[in-house]
């Protein structure tokens, strides 16, 4: 899935809700070793972006 597929479904489900509350810890795995955990706390919230401006990408 390239980015720009990856932010156009993000826009949609955002649109449809408007903030979502998230909490959910990203295990790092690697073979059988664990590399470490990742907790995300927090709130994404839809800001639709003014007309003619453009979405920066942070990929070179």
């Amino acid at each position: 899935m390239n980015q720009k597929t990856l932010v156009d479904l993000l826009e949609l489900l955002l649109k449809r809700r408007g903030a979502w509350n998230i909490d959910t810890k990203l295990k790092f795995v690697v073979g059988n070793t664990e590399l470490g955990v990742l907790q995300v706390t927090g709130k994404i919230e839809y800001a639709p972006l003014k007309e003619g401006a453009e979405a920066t990408s942070t990929q070179s």
